[in-house]
């Protein structure tokens, strides 16, 4: 497949494309700081990383999932399912963990 396209219109499309992305202005916006992790969060994560490395059940409101705990991020944790399939929770939508 071969495709003719004007300089142009490539120019017109990134630009349409980066204005999307970064709003009106010609300059990209800085990015902006999270404030920390307030405590609550702190302790909860405390207790995801007591379980690093071992099979667990979380639950969420949209269901829960079995896999290895493979990190605790800021805001997140990352499960290996059994199947390979690797998934990103964020800590706001858990609603309890459990070992199995």
């Amino acid at each position: 497949m071969k495709l003719i396209i004007h300089e142009q219109e490539i120019k017109a499309y990134f630009e349409g494309l980066r204005q999307l992305i970064w709003g009106g202005s010609s300059k990209p916006k800085p990015p902006v700081e999270e404030p920390p992790c307030p405590p609550e969060k702190s302790e909860f994560r405390k207790v995801l990383q007591g379980y690093l490395h071992q099979s667990i059940e979380i639950a969420t409101d949209a269901g829960s999932l079995a896999g290895v705990l493979r990190e605790v991020g800021d805001d997140y944790v990352e499960i290996n399912e059994p199947g390979g399939t690797q998934v990103i929770v964020p800590l706001g939508q858990i609603n309890y963990v459990q070992a199995l």
